[in-house]
């Protein structure tokens, strides 16, 4: 990348931006383990074909695509992100109606295995694309070591929340 004149993001090693001799941006390219994601100008496009020529590139899509987990829709010059399809994959945790009854109980280690597994799923759902779950969440995550059946029926009601109100960021 920076063999075809981009400059290394500082926030992270791999994010690469192509900028003119007016330090205006003209292409943005990011890559996950084998899978890139590429915007720019018509000028950016003669970077991506010699990227091309350099990387073997399988299946290209714009438009409407998926990439690292999360729904990305262009339409008219406008971005909208989203994580349905992660969020539909999300199940809650089983407890049964016995054990639910005390909120206060502590939690077995195996429900505090699951709680953490979950509380992490959720978490990056809303740093991703769901900011409206981050407060919820992020207060579960922060007595993780405490952790009750409550936390576990409170992480049904994000649940809830998530699967039930679809929704999409737009840029």
């Amino acid at each position: 990348m920076v063999e075809c004149g981009a400059t290394v993001s500082k926030v992270d090693p791999a994010v690469f931006y192509w900028v003119d001799s007016s330090d205006k941006v003209y292409g943005i390219l990011a890559c996950h383990v084998d899978d890139f994601i590429w915007g720019g100008d018509q000028e950016f496009e003669d970077i991506i074909s010699k990227i091309k020529s350099t990387f073997k590139v399988g299946k290209e899509i714009d438009d409407s695509f998926k990439y690292c987990g999360i729904d990305l829709l262009c339409d008219d010059n406008v971005i909208y992100l989203s994580q349905d399809s992660y969020t539909d994959g999300l199940s809650i945790i089983d407890i049964s109606a016995t054990r639910s009854v005390d909120k206060s109980a502590k939690l077995t280690a195996e429900e505090g295995h699951v709680l953490r597994s979950k509380v992490g799923q959720l978490l990056w759902l809303a740093h991703q694309s769901r900011p409206d779950l981050l407060f919820d969440v992020t207060k579960i995550a922060n007595n993780l070591n405490k952790g009750s059946v409550g936390d576990i029926l409170d992480i049904h009601i994000i649940l809830c929340k998530a699967k039930n109100s679809n929704l999409r960021l737009k840029f």
